[in-house]
């Protein structure tokens, strides 16, 4: 894809966030959010609701009950990104 010069979009990392889900692996859903952070893609609310969905089935309660809050909030800030990867590291 970057081969091609094209971008990946929020939908793109939606998808592969959203793989996860088939082998419960968490580590890789947050390197994508790591590398979604790095394109500078802004996540959306949905985004947050599949990460929630895969820490849920990976077991990762804590982790899943951060990803929810975020998906209540409108305006999810880089900031908040950061600390939500921060977090998710330093949990898993």
């Amino acid at each position: 894809m970057l081969e091609s010069n094209v971008e990946p979009d929020v939908e793109t990392f939606s998808m592969l966030v959203g793989s996860t889900l088939f082998d419960h692996n968490s580590e890789r859903a947050i390197y994508y959010l790591e590398n979604m952070a790095q394109f500078k893609v802004a996540p959306t609310r949905s985004l947050f609701s599949v990460l929630h969905s895969v820490f849920s089935a990976d077991g990762k309660k804590s982790l899943a009950n951060a990803a929810a809050e975020l998906a209540k909030n409108e305006n999810v800030t880089a900031e908040d990104v950061a600390a939500f990867v921060k977090q998710a590291k330093n949990t898993l």
